[in-house]
């Protein structure tokens, strides 16, 4: 950036691909917000529906900074071809699929990491609280999950809640790591906590649960899981294999067996050592369990929230032991061999019935 470029308050970056029928809201919500010089970078991954041609007329009628940047598909990469093009004191990392009501809510969410960053030394960082656009439908499932994302624990903070730093920070921290094809987010978090610190800014961002709606939730919360625990063993490469979930036609059955293979793949240690590091997450991740009981009783967001922290001080210190990783670990080895196990004769059976469904369309093709 040269000292003849224009500066903003916030740059707000938000990747792109097919997100035609969120953009009407997300254009009417950026165009509420007052209090700020806001500068809007959509970054495009090569989106084949009508994404790119909303944001260009939205661009000319915006009141706002708006710029529009195409290439490479890839939420990481395209994060950080919107951040280098940013000129805002303060950056904000959105996604395309959210909508807020409060007009001052960004002008609120940089006050607050104003004070903050002169209060202490040291990089800072906010996310927003959630709510979920299916709360209607299932008002129990859908704040659950909002209040689990304001428990501000590790684990807890993803991209749909919103990404808010100052510009020097993530640069210096150099962007998202573009290796990861998930949970790029998770990981900048990881590497700003090391040095700095996370808190929950004012006001609540809503996102859409339609990835719940779609593949079930049951499945979303089991697949959000599987791809926790693969980060935290720290076997990153292998979260493309679980990846493959998200667009593989057997679903989690295909991605379980593939990584199977995989790890087969390891000598044993670095096998063990990634049953044991996934045991040492799942140790970390227990207060969920806990937690989700006392809220499906009826418990108080307030309560579950003290629960968390009490088990976090007192228990986890207890279980956070080398005998209760290996056990941990063995418990997962026992589980994901079992379900591979019990899953194969549907996969089999699904195949089958592909391939006939082929084999008829053919014939059907040929006889006409």
């Amino acid at each position: 950036m040269t000292c003849c470029d224009p500066t903003y308050d916030l740059s707000i970056v938000i990747p792109v691909f097919n997100e035609q029928d969120a953009l009407p809201g997300l254009f009417a919500a950026l165009e509420s917000q007052v209090g700020l010089s806001l500068e809007i970078i959509f970054s495009d991954g090569g989106s084949e529906d009508r994404s790119t041609a909303l944001i260009d007329t939205y661009r000319l009628s915006s009141r706002h900074r708006v710029v529009l940047t195409r290439g490479e598909r890839g939420r990481s990469c395209q994060l950080n071809r919107g951040g280098q093009l940013a000129h805002g004191t303060w950056m904000l990392f959105l996604h395309a699929d959210s909508v807020w009501s409060q007009a001052d809510l960004f002008f609120q969410a940089v006050q607050t990491l104003n004070d903050e960053r002169q209060r202490e030394d040291g990089p800072v960082a906010g996310h927003f609280s959630l709510r979920f656009s299916g709360e209607a439908l299932r008002p129990r499932f859908y704040r659950y999950l909002s209040e689990k994302a304001a428990l501000n624990l590790p684990g807890t903070i993803f991209g749909d809640q919103g990404m808010m730093l100052h510009r020097t920070t993530w640069h210096d921290l150099n962007g998202y790591d573009e290796t990861l094809p998930v949970l790029e987010d998770v990981e900048l978090v990881e590497r700003l906590s090391r040095s700095g610190r996370m808190i929950s800014l004012p006001g609540v961002l809503i996102t859409s649960s339609r990835r719940y709606e779609e593949d079930g939730r049951l499945y979303r919360q089991f697949l959000n899981a599987l791809l926790l625990v693969i980060f935290a063993s720290g076997q990153r490469s292998l979260l493309p294999v679980a990846m493959g979930s998200y667009r593989s036609d057997h679903g989690i059955v295909r991605a379980l067996i593939v990584l199977m293979q995989r790890l087969w793949q390891l000598p044993l240690s670095a096998w063990w050592c990634f049953w044991y590091c996934c045991g040492s997450a799942v140790v970390r991740y227990l207060w969920v369990v806990p937690f989700r009981v006392y809220w499906w009783r009826g418990g108080s967001p307030r309560l579950a929230r003290k629960l968390v922290s009490r088990w976090n001080v007192t228990i986890l210190t207890v279980l956070d032991r080398r005998l209760c990783h290996s056990a941990a670990a063995v418990t997962l080895i026992i589980v994901f061999y079992l379900t591979v196990l019990l899953s194969l004769p549907w996969c089999a059976d699904s195949v089958f019935r592909r391939r006939l469904s082929s084999v008829k369309g053919e014939i059907d093709e040929f006889d006409v």
